[in-house]
C-alpha cells in the first residue's frame, strides 16, 4: 500500500544562524574603526582628566603629610608620590594657629557683600538697557563693552587714589565698595534678557507695573539661571583676588586668604606642607559651590545667547 507522500513546505527546514551567513568584511572594518575610535577617545578624555586632577591630589595629599614625607617619593615615581606614607592634621592646626582662620573669614565676609550687591546693580542696568527706550543707551552700552578690553591692572593705581581720598584704605570696604558693578555682568545679564519674550513685559505693564515693579516681581524670577552662572564667577574673582588685596590692605588681621597663603612663601626656607593645606582650604568653598549649583550654571550658560 502506498503511503501518501507529503509534499516539503520548508517549515522544517532550519534556519541559518549568525554564524551561517558570511560576514561582510566592510561591516568588521567599520566596527574594528569604530572601536579604535572609541578607545582612543577614551584614552585622550583619560589623560586630560589626569592632567588636571593629579596635581590638585597632590596638593590635598600634600596638606595631609609632614613637609620630611612630601619629596622623599618623588623619584621613582610610585604610589606614594601622590599618597602620603605618614599622615597628619597638623598642618591644618598651625594654619589656624597662625590667624589663617581670620583670614579665611575676611574673604567670606567680602564676598558675602560684594557679590549680592553686584548682582543687583548689574541685572538692574542690564534690565534698563533692554526694556527702558533709554536715549543713547546702545552708545552707553558700546562705551561699557570697550572697558571689557581694559586690563584690570591698569587701573589699579587710579583706583587706590579714589579709595584713599574716601578714607577706606586698609579696610575691607576697600575691597567690596570698587568693584560693586561689572561690565562681564551686565553684559551677561542683558544678553539673557534679551531671550525673553517681549509679551511678560507688556503684560506686566497692562497690569499698571512700574519699571522697577516689572524687574523685581517679573524679570528677575526669570533670570535664576543667569544669576547663578554670574553668581558663581563673580565668587571665584572676590574669592581669589590677589593683586588688589595686596595693594589695598597692609594690616594683616583684615588681609584675605588668597595673600594670606602667600605670606607662607619665605626666600630661606618654604614649608610647602603647610602652603598645600592653605590652598586646599581656599580651593574648597570654591569646589563645594560650584558642585552645588553646576546644573544651574551650565543651564544659564546654555541659554544665553549672542544677540546685537
Amino acid at each position: 500500500m502506498d503511503m501518501p507522500t507529503h509534499k516539503n513546505t520548508g517549515r522544517n527546514t532550519p534556519r541559518p544562524t549568525r554564524e551561517d551567513k558570511p560576514t561582510d568584511p566592510g561591516s568588521v572594518i567599520r566596527r574594528i574603526v569604530r572601536f579604535l575610535g572609541l578607545s582612543a577617545r577614551a584614552l585622550l578624555q583619560l589623560i586630560v582628566v589626569l592632567f588636571f586632577v593629579l596635581p590638585f591630589l597632590w596638593m590635598i595629599f600634600g596638606g595631609v603629610r609632614p613637609a620630611s614625607d612630601l619629596f622623599s617619593h618623588l623619584y621613582p615615581l610610585q604610589w606614594h608620590t601622590i599618597v602620603p606614607s605618614v599622615w597628619t592634621l597638623d598642618n591644618f592646626g598651625e594654619l589656624f594657629a597662625m590667624g589663617f582662620g581670620r583670614s579665611f573669614l575676611n574673604s567670606i565676609i567680602v564676598a558675602a557683600f560684594s557679590v549680592p550687591l553686584a548682582l543687583l546693580l548689574d541685572s538692574m542696568a542690564a534690565f534698563a538697557f533692554v526694556w527702558l527706550r533709554l536715549p543713547g543707551r546702545r552708545l552707553i552700552f558700546g562705551m561699557l563693552m570697550v572697558m571689557l578690553i581694559i586690563p584690570k591692572e591698569s587701573i589699579l593705581i587710579p583706583m587706590y587714589l579714589v579709595v584713599t581720598s574716601f578714607h577706606m584704605q586698609n579696610t575691607l570696604a576697600a575691597l567690596v565698595v570698587p568693584w560693586l558693578a561689572h561690565v562681564f555682568g551686565i553684559f551677561f545679564f542683558r544678553q539673557f534678557l534679551l531671550d525673553l519674550p517681549q509679551e511678560i513685559a507688556d503684560a506686566a505693564a497692562i497690569d499698571g507695573a512700574s519699571p522697577f515693579q516689572t524687574y523685581w516681581r517679573v524679570m528677575l524670577p526669570n533670570l535664576k539661571p543667569a544669576i547663578v552662572t554670574v553668581a558663581l564667577v563673580y565668587f571665584m574673582w572676590s574669592w581669589n583676588a590677589f593683586l588688589w588685596p595686596l595693594i589695598a590692605i597692609q594690616d594683616q588681621k583684615r588681609q584675605v586668604v588668597q595673600v594670606a597663603a602667600a605670606t607662607f612663601i619665605d626666600p630661606d626656607f618654604t614649608d610647602w606642607s603647610l602652603i598645600f593645606a592653605a590652598n586646599t582650604l581656599a580651593a574648597l568653598p570654591v569646589i563645594l559651590l560650584f558642585l552645588w549649583l553646576q546644573r544651574y550654571y551650565i543651564q544659564g550658560v546654555a541659554r544665553t545667547g549672542l544677540h546685537g
